[in-house]
């Protein structure tokens, strides 16, 4: 590829982002695929059945695998070499989950500075998009260890190679303010509550609500979106402190 994309897999315990872990991560550099990271994950909780038939990894696996706390650091200083991140869903599943696990130890990693490709996305302009059917439409064979971290970041990343290559208009985005869209920007670019009582209102005509966001219990992008905007609203006089990153 012509940049320096980060193509990383997740595999995990679940599908719900703000509340699952991280089992199998594996990163990619897009310029040198020699240049990777790779390692398993001690959840610190038993694995569903369901998850050990996708993935193949069982709990005597992860065992003496290390906790994702004691490896957190050192998957941050490895994405600092990339400009952007890439993968296949990566921007609803795999980014919104690594801030989580970032997030339980303490570590803000403002995804929203770099530039994202996701492979998902783009194919879903097109036809098929589950990874391992449009792996084989543009390889012509079957993607060979599905749902192995290390293999689906691969897959990614050379898709991604045929996707740079064949559109005229880039492959290349960001990812929203909040990446878990409890708020998100409409069509005209104003700023929105995407959940709740206050769903598509603004959130500067609601601004108890937003608020009692920063009090409460929500994913630190969401209370960095709001805190942004309140901010630019009162012409960048500060009229909040920063939330704390969660423990």
């Amino acid at each position: 590829m012509k940049r320096k994309i980060a193509f990383f897999d997740l595999e995990t315990t679940g599908l719900d982002v703000e509340h699952e872990h991280v089992i199998q991560i594996a990163i990619i550099d897009s310029t040198n695929p020699d240049n990777r990271y790779y390692s398993l994950i001690n959840p610190g909780v038993p694995l569903q059945p369901i998850i050990t038939q996708i993935t193949g990894l069982t709990d005597a696996d992860l065992a003496g695998a290390p906790k994702f706390a004691d490896i957190a650091n050192e998957i941050l200083d490895f994405l600092k070499q990339f400009e952007g991140v890439g993968g296949h869903n990566a921007v609803k599943f795999d980014i919104p989950l690594l801030v989580t696990e970032f997030t339980r130890c303490g570590i803000d990693w403002n995804v929203g500075e770099l530039d994202v490709v996701d492979t998902y996305a783009i194919e879903r302009e097109r036809l098929s998009h589950a990874l391992g059917p449009t792996y084989k439409r543009y390889f012509g064979k079957d993607l060979d260890d599905w749902h192995n971290a290390f293999a689906d970041a691969t897959a990614s990343m050379r898709i991604a190679e045929q996707q740079e290559q064949q559109s005229e208009e880039g492959i290349y985005t960001k990812v929203a303010e909040d990446v878990y869209g409890k708020v998100r920007r409409n069509n005209d670019g104003v700023l929105v509550f995407g959940f709740g009582k206050h769903i598509n209102e603004p959130v500067l005509q609601n601004i108890d609500y937003a608020q009692w966001m920063l009090r409460s219990d929500f994913p630190i992008t969401t209370k960095r979106a709001i805190m942004n905007c309140l901010n630019q609203a009162a012409a960048q006089k500060p009229i909040i402190a920063p939330p704390p990153v969660m423990q």
